[in-house]
């Protein structure tokens, strides 16, 4: 049994095109992590 390309491309094409838009919107919506790290600087340096 022969698979064509363009039988494929219907099947997946679509699918592929929401997978990345899901993909972009979460990269765009979704808040990263703060940072681990928290730098707490007051007064003179070597005070």
């Amino acid at each position: 049994m022969a698979i064509s390309w363009r039988d494929l491309a219907l099947t997946f094409g679509p699918i592929l095109l929401v997978c990345i838009a899901v993909l972009y919107l979460a990269v765009r919506l979704i808040q990263p992590a703060p940072p681990s790290t928290l730098t707490i600087t007051a007064g003179p340096k070597g005070s």
